[in-house]
């Protein structure tokens, strides 16, 4: 046989019209019954198994199961299986013709009758009682329950995956919101390290400034005092305080109202524990802190120690020359109650 001749599970699936998971349960009832290849990755098998699946499944429809099949084909270990396949399907066949022209005779007679046929491993059992007579196929009652089960099955199945799915997309959410929370703590971080950085630099310069102005007076004094023209003043660029802060950028990897409500959950207040005066200190923007780093200060503080007071919250803060809102007058107990309650 040539490659073209060898077909893959899924391909016997597509050319049957059957499940592809069917068709895997089914090779693994009867692998001993199938010829394929091995090419180093997956197994091939050769078309002529495609008439052996074909087999299979029909008697599945006539009410056999894997096991039944099974067990026929182990009792024929004389015959090749797709051999012993065609002889049960023959055996079905002219069996089902000779039933049908007996039940006809026992109509016509209008009898009760009872019999039982035992016909190539499949067992049928007829039951015609009364003027009209009832019918119960024993093989047939088993292939519905089978069909009943493959379809609860089935059912079962969607249901789980949908809900793997769902929670699955849960989770990544979590992740991702986690992801994007961390990232803008850091970022919030750094920035205000940066900007608490710019201030003592500004502060440097603008004391630079100031002592090259006082200079420059003392010797603009000195040349007048000898007579001396004036030299040309040094210009001096005005620093703008505003302009050398960074602004904090914000992190969206995920639209916010993409995300489950259970997903979205209040940072718990460990997520505080920075919130230490250094972080304060290093939030300070054009000579003032920023007012969430100063609110989470005082809310991690009140955490660790429920009874400390305001006031020496605002003790802590002027210790560590920390400016308050506005810049100017010391804290109070008032103004760190003011942040805390809000």
């Amino acid at each position: 046989m040539t490659e073209k001749s060898l077909l893959t599970l899924r391909d016997i699936a597509e050319l049957l019209g059957i499940r592809y998971r069917s068709v895997i349960d089914c090779k693994d009832y009867f692998s001993d019954y199938l010829s394929s290849l091995y090419d180093g990755r997956h197994y091939r098998y050769w078309s002529d198994n495609l008439d052996f699946f074909e087999l299979v499944f029909t008697l599945r429809e006539h009410g056999y199961t894997f096991a039944m099949i099974r067990d026929y084909l182990t009792e024929k270990q004389g015959l090749s299986g797709l051999q012993a396949l065609n002889n049960l399907m023959s055996s079905l066949t002219s069996g089902a013709e000779e039933e049908g022209g007996r039940t006809r005779r026992d109509e016509n007679e209008g009898g009760g009758t009872k019999r039982k046929e035992d016909e190539g491993g499949g067992r049928r059992i007829l039951e015609e009682e009364g003027e009209n007579g009832t019918r119960k196929d024993g093989v047939g009652e088993c292939g519905e329950c089978f069909i009943q089960n493959s379809q609860l099955k089935d059912e079962l199945q969607q249901e789980l995956y949908a809900a793997v799915s769902s929670q699955a997309e849960l989770v990544v959410q979590k992740k991702i919101k986690g992801l994007a929370d961390a990232l803008e703590d850091t970022l919030l971080n750094l920035t205000a390290e940066i900007n608490g950085s710019m201030v003592q630099v500004y502060k440097a310069l603008t004391q630079v400034q100031e002592g090259m102005n006082n200079l420059e007076e003392r010797l603009g004094q000195l040349e007048n005092d000898l007579g001396a023209d004036p030299a040309e003043g040094v210009e001096l660029s005005d620093l703008d305080l505003e302009k050398m802060q960074v602004s904090h950028p914000s992190i969206n990897l995920v639209d916010a109202e993409s995300i489950p409500q259970e997903a979205q959950e209040s940072a718990p207040l460990d997520d505080y524990a920075y919130a230490d005066l250094e972080f304060v200190r290093n939030s300070i923007h054009n000579g003032k802190p920023d007012k969430a780093a100063v609110t989470q200060w005082i809310r991690m503080e009140k955490e660790k120690d429920p009874e400390i007071s305001y006031v020496e919250l605002a003790n802590k803060l002027n210790e560590a020359k920390i400016p308050t809102l506005s810049g100017r007058e010391e804290w109070t107990r008032m103004l760190v109650r003011n942040l805390a309650v809000r």
